[in-house]
């Protein structure tokens, strides 16, 4: 028998529980902002990036032979070509469309994960002797879907530091009773 020193207090498996809930919420609740804030940047990108590009190319021949001969325009149209054609390159390369799609998915994932185990938190507050090993199979079915979401993260160029930092402050403002 170990003695008083080396032994670990009990808990009740109830609060185990209830604090697993609140991190599986918390964490899915801050991907699921953070895929909204990066879906916003690159519907911009996929936005504006779409426009130039068809606006160069269903323009450019009837642009071209109007502003060609004017003094200064010819420049500033080979500029707006050269954008147009290095936007093209770049919405390819970074395959802003996937990157939607995949952006898409993940907020979905999340959002699920989220609403569940709200729910499953409601159903521990109203019955607060709730029966352990459903409630235990539940928390473990949302952990295996979050581990699911997260490895089916895309790396983002734009999910930055203190896009990060942003995403976590509204999330506590947001939540700010849940967490004091």
């Amino acid at each position: 028998m170990p003695d008083a020193a080396t032994s670990t207090p009990k808990s009740d498996p109830r609060d185990i529980l209830w604090d697993e809930s609140f991190r599986l919420f918390y964490d899915a609740y801050y991907e699921q902002l953070l895929a909204e804030k990066l879906l916003r940047k690159w519907y911009w990108t996929d936005l504006w990036s779409r426009l130039v590009v068809a606006v160069s190319a269903s323009g450019s021949a009837i642009a071209a032979w109007a502003v060609w001969g004017m003094a200064g325009f010819n420049i500033v149209w080979a500029v707006v070509a050269g954008v147009a054609a290095l936007l093209s390159v770049i919405h390819t390369v970074l395959n802003v469309s996937n990157r939607l799609k995949e952006l898409s998915e993940s907020r979905a994932a999340f959002l699920l994960i989220r609403t569940d185990s709200e729910s499953l938190r409601r159903r521990m507050r109203l019955n607060p002797t709730f029966p352990v090993t459903k409630y235990t199979a539940s928390v473990e079915r949302l952990g295996r879907m979050y581990a699911e979401a997260e490895s089916n993260l895309p790396v983002d160029l734009f999910r930055t530091r203190r896009l990060e930092n942003r995403v976590q402050e509204e999330l506590n403002a947001l939540i700010a009773s849940e967490i004091q």
